[in-house]
């Protein structure tokens, strides 16, 4: 008896000294997600908000990308368009979730949309045009997680760069101040809309920028936002500006020789859009951002939109240099 109990304590002792460790699990730490709603604050530095209006910090970056390049469209299990969009002024992030900006641009495009959130707000009739110059910095740390991001992608994958208003300003100084860090042809095609961009000075950044193979730039003559602003007398008619030399104004009226870049094409779709600021997406059937919502859907998805026919339905006018 005294033996075989000797035998099982030897043999336990084998068993525990030949048991291998577990390699020790090294903890990440969590990511401060949170969730956006009509009463979220705005913003005080550059976030990234997913279609779901989860609100990412700079540190889970990372995460949120990698989220939104995983989207497949439900009906043919293919991987979606990739869409990063800018917003312009106003109270964002709340504003996104209200107007339900992401939703829409997903619904209405077919893409697996982000939206980069940044201090848009600077009071009412106010501009915020230096604080979205300060965002270049964000903008350019999330552009290299994500060019890193797009080397696993399958090849072809369409991805759109898309400014609204003031958010054209935050990749224009990114091409000013750091030319040498863009991301080369990261993205297929950038898309301004309503872009306040000075027309006299854009040319220079359009030649120098590296982000994208082929830019849209999208005005309306008639854009009452621009003309008028943000303000909290807009209601009224009473405005605080009239700002007539942006990009998102263009027309044959305030086109001079040499103005134009030849690494753009200009569309001027006043004429369909009546005083509309806000046109990549629309609200209801009765919205007059419905009719040019194919040709959003073209340029966002990566296509080539047959432009010669667009202009010819859409009553606009297409310049190129």
């Amino acid at each position: 008896m005294a033996l075989a109990l000797f035998l099982v304590a030897i043999l336990l002792t084998a068993c525990t000294t030949t048991r291998q460790t577990p390699p020790a699990v090294v903890s990440q730490p969590a990511c401060d997600i949170t969730r956006v709603d009509p009463w979220t604050e705005n913003t005080t530095a550059v976030r990234l908000v997913t279609a779901g209006y989860d609100l990412y910090p700079p540190g889970c970056h990372r995460q949120a990308l990698e989220q939104v390049l995983a989207q497949r469209d439900p009906a043919t299990g293919r991987l979606r368009p990739f869409l990063l969009f800018i917003h312009g002024l106003g109270k964002h992030p709340s504003r996104a979730f209200n107007e339900r900006l992401l939703t829409r641009l997903e619904q209405q495009h077919g893409v697996a949309a982000v939206m980069m959130t940044w201090p848009s707000w600077n009071g009412y009739g106010k501009l915020a045009d230096d604080r979205a110059r300060r965002s270049a910095e964000g903008l350019l740390d999330i552009l290299e997680i994500l060019a890193e991001l797009k080397e696993a992608q399958p090849e072809g994958r369409p991805f759109t760069l898309l400014t609204h208003s003031s958010g054209s300003l935050i990749v224009e100084e990114l091409v000013r101040r750091y030319p040498d860090k863009q991301p080369l042809r990261l993205f297929d095609a950038m898309v301004l809309s309503a872009s306040v961009s000075q027309i006299d000075a854009h040319r220079q950044w359009f030649d120098r920028q590296r982000l994208a193979g082929r830019i849209y730039s999208v005005s309306n003559r008639d854009d009452f936002a621009l003309r008028c602003l943000e303000s909290d007398l807009q209601s009224f008619g009473i405005c605080d500006e009239n700002v007539d030399s942006v990009l998102g104004r263009l027309d044959s009226h305030n086109l001079e020789p040499g103005m134009l870049s030849a690494s753009a094409l200009y569309l001027d779709l006043g004429k369909a859009l009546g005083r509309k600021h806000r046109y990549y997406i629309y609200g209801n059937p009765l919205d007059p951002a419905k009719h040019v919502s194919r040709l959003y859907s073209a340029m966002l998805r990566g296509d080539r939109p047959d432009l010669d026919q667009l202009t010819a339905v859409i009553p606009g006018r297409l310049y190129r240099d």
